[in-house]
């Protein structure tokens, strides 16, 4: 199976709606493969230009559908078009400042059987190289505190450990760690965490998951009750990422 086969699994685009997160430039569903398919990201199709004017495809960025603003739920800004049958999310989840109560919004969004199909970054594969895995206690912490923010920790730990290794800030095999170079000096990453203090919002992989530890923590969050979907597909790490596929079950 290829990376798109794995993303689709159980997926129809002929029959179902579907709902893209963060496509930026290359969405895993075009609206070439389905008109059913609708686009939403933080920033405006022309906003998300300005922000990559340097990068040299800027100009092949999705037309966003929707834009969700600092504030306001996915359920408010999708009401016109939700349910859907089906969500994908590239990338995304390492940024959400606060995953637990993101998956009750996205199984809100989902009709019943709905399927939300994730691409995670293994930390072991990029620049996460040197930052520390996430844990259950971390993700309730930010669950309980109703963080709409990366929290100061995570961005300092961003900051401090963020890496390259060959020129490149992912790879797909094992790697010297000796080779591996920081991004950013120790004075930077103090300053960036004195500054997500103050409230700014600093857009950084709030959470570091392998593929080897993104299951057990949806079984114990599963066990605590705060995780309500059922594991449809896994795929492990294949180059820089790995793929989970979550079924919406019940009514609710």
């Amino acid at each position: 199976m290829d990376r798109t086969d794995k993303v689709l699994y159980d997926i129809n685009l002929q029959e179902m709606k579907g709902l893209e997160i963060g496509s930026l430039w290359r969405p895993i569903v075009s609206k070439e493969m389905s008109p059913q398919i609708l686009y939403l990201d933080y920033l405006s199709t022309e906003e998300l230009k300005k922000k990559f004017e340097n990068e040299p495809w800027k100009n092949k960025i999705v037309e966003v559908d929707y834009v969700i603003r600092e504030g306001q739920s996915l359920n408010q800004v999708l009401e016109k078009d939700m349910p859907f049958d089906y969500i994908i999310a590239s990338h995304v989840i390492e940024h959400v400042p606060n995953p637990i109560s993101w998956f009750n919004e996205l199984y809100n969004l989902l009709k019943p059987g709905g399927i939300l199909s994730l691409i995670i970054p293994d930390k072991r594969f990029c620049f996460d190289y040197l930052r520390q895995l996430s844990s259950v206690a971390e993700l309730i912490d930010a669950y309980l505190m109703n963080r709409d923010k990366p929290s100061p920790k995570a961005v300092f730990d961003y900051y401090r450990n963020a890496v390259s290794y060959q020129g490149g800030i992912t790879w797909g095999e094992q790697i010297n760690q000796d080779d591996l170079v920081h991004l950013y000096a120790d004075n930077q990453a103090l300053e960036m965490a004195k500054r997500a203090s103050k409230g700014e919002y600093l857009d950084v992989h709030s959470w570091c998951f392998t593929s080897d530890t993104f299951l057990p923590i949806m079984d114990e969050l599963k066990n605590l009750n705060l995780f309500r979907f059922q594991i449809n597909s896994y795929y492990p790490q294949w180059g820089c990422e790995f793929y989970v596929g979550l079924k919406k079950i019940g009514n609710d």
